[in-house]
């Protein structure tokens, strides 16, 4: 019986697996496009509240947060993208799925900050964007590569 137990849980979380990877999919399908297109579409599939609200989750001045949003600024430098994955705990194929619209690959980056980075969004992901700069402190690879 302990047995099958075990493959019904494993079902279940391939399941849930599934799930998520459509999900992801059906979200990155909806990104297609620019930057400010990718970040309108999260904005408004997250449902979030104010411009403020994912200023402090990014990090970010309000003021560039709607230039993003309403695609008024230039294209952003990747570390502010960063903190917009991490600020929104984006799973990491979303995640490089925005950075890809800015054409960054961290995967092949030669740079030890972005391997640093690719590992977050891999491992750390739902942890925020406290807690990734609190791994970048730790890393001492310098304060210079904070989000």
């Amino acid at each position: 019986m302990k047995k099958q137990n075990n493959q019904n849980t494993n079902i279940f979380n391939f399941s849930y697996f599934i799930e998520e990877y459509e999900e992801e999919t059906k979200l990155i399908k909806m990104m297609m496009g620019t930057f400010h297109h990718a970040f309108k579409v999260l904005y408004d599939y997250y449902k979030i509240p104010s411009i403020n609200y994912i200023s402090k989750l990014c990090k970010i001045n309000h003021r560039t947060i709607a230039s993003y949003y309403d695609g008024t600024s230039s294209e952003p430098h990747y570390k502010k993208v960063l903190a917009i994955c991490a600020g929104l705990c984006l799973s990491p194929r979303v995640s490089e799925y925005l950075l890809s619209t800015i054409r960054v690959d961290l995967s092949i980056s030669s740079n030890v900050q972005d391997h640093l980075y690719h590992k977050l969004l891999h491992v750390a992901y739902h942890e925020g964007l406290d807690k990734w700069n609190e791994y970048v402190k730790e890393s001492h690879i310098g304060d210079e590569h904070l989000l």
